[in-house]
Protein backbone atom coordinates (compact mmCIF):
# COMPACT_ATOMS: atom_id res chain seq x y z
CA UNK A 1 0.00 0.00 0.00
CA UNK A 2 1.09 3.42 -0.89
CA UNK A 3 -0.02 7.04 0.06
CA UNK A 4 1.12 9.60 -1.42
CA UNK A 5 2.13 13.09 0.50
CA UNK A 6 -0.04 15.30 -2.15
CA UNK A 7 -3.44 15.53 -4.18
CA UNK A 8 -2.66 16.85 -7.77
CA UNK A 9 -5.18 19.75 -9.60
CA UNK A 10 -2.99 19.48 -12.69
CA UNK A 11 0.51 17.82 -13.68
CA UNK A 12 2.90 17.78 -16.47
CA UNK A 13 4.79 14.79 -17.83
CA UNK A 14 6.04 14.16 -14.53
CA UNK A 15 6.64 15.20 -11.41
CA UNK A 16 10.05 14.02 -10.75
CA UNK A 17 11.35 16.64 -14.10
CA UNK A 18 8.21 18.43 -14.08
CA UNK A 19 5.92 20.95 -11.93
CA UNK A 20 2.17 20.02 -10.41
CA UNK A 21 -0.46 22.07 -9.19
CA UNK A 22 -0.62 21.41 -5.73
CA UNK A 23 -4.53 20.69 -3.94
CA UNK A 24 -6.01 20.09 -0.56
CA UNK A 25 -8.14 16.65 -0.59
CA UNK A 26 -9.63 14.10 1.31
CA UNK A 27 -9.25 10.43 0.47
CA UNK A 28 -11.39 7.36 2.12
CA UNK A 29 -9.92 4.06 1.87
CA UNK A 30 -10.48 1.00 3.14
CA UNK A 31 -7.92 -2.30 4.00
CA UNK A 32 -9.58 -6.02 4.34
CA UNK A 33 -6.98 -8.07 6.24
CA UNK A 34 -7.55 -11.80 4.59
CA UNK A 35 -6.24 -14.79 7.00
CA UNK A 36 -5.06 -18.10 6.55
CA UNK A 37 -3.70 -16.16 2.97
CA UNK A 38 -0.55 -16.79 1.62
CA UNK A 39 1.08 -14.09 -1.24
CA UNK A 40 2.56 -16.26 -3.60
CA UNK A 41 4.36 -12.46 -5.17
CA UNK A 42 5.06 -9.19 -3.84
CA UNK A 43 2.52 -6.82 -4.95
CA UNK A 44 2.97 -2.88 -5.29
Amino acid sequence: MCIRDSMHAAQGDGEICGSALETIGEITFRIDVLKNRQIHWPRF
